[in-house]
């Protein structure tokens, strides 16, 4: 059993944490002070994890979870979560469940009536709209290609022949 630590939110429920997108300082308050909160921290890679935990000067047991280990954590994070903890997830960069695995947990865990706190964060893919300031028109979020040669080759003409603003 971990130790338990309280955060005003509320006590027992899952986390999800938006990282920084290049610049470490881009991290919000309120996410500084949940994952000074947590029990348990889930993450992609713990190695990129720990150096942003380490800037922030946050000690608390990080353990992996990604597209491989999905299957084998799942009813780990519930059992977390039954237990009384709270638990958080990150991503490498951004937005955990945008471009990951984490959609995956979100929907099972509230399949499971479990709390979860989304908090709000970076977004890149609104970044270059605001830049090229057609926030007026429509515009395309596709996450990423596919790595098969192929397969992306039929996505970007895809992609172009709709002819609205698109963030890849």
């Amino acid at each position: 059993m971990y130790k338990k630590r309280s955060y005003k939110e509320g006590e027992n429920s899952f986390y999800i944490i938006p990282t920084p997108i290049g610049n470490l300082e881009d991290i919000t308050l309120r996410a500084i002070n949940v994952l000074k909160s947590l029990d348990i921290l889930y993450c992609e890679d713990k190695r990129v994890t720990s150096k942003l935990l380490s800037k922030l000067e946050i000690n608390i047991k990080l353990d992996v979870f990604n597209e491989f280990s999905y299957d084998s954590k799942k009813d780990e994070i519930l059992n977390h979560l039954n237990d009384g903890l709270n638990v958080g997830l990150v991503s490498d960069a951004g937005m955990p469940g945008v471009c990951d695995p984490g959609f995956k947990i979100i929907d099972f865990l509230k399949g499971n009536d479990k709390s979860i706190v989304i908090l709000p964060g970076p977004s890149a893919f609104i970044l270059p709209m605001v830049y090229l300031s057609k926030n007026d028109n429509p515009f395309l979020f596709k996450g990423f290609l596919s790595k098969k040669n192929s397969k992306y080759k039929s996505e970007i003409k895809e992609i172009l022949s709709m002819n609205i603003n698109t963030i890849i």
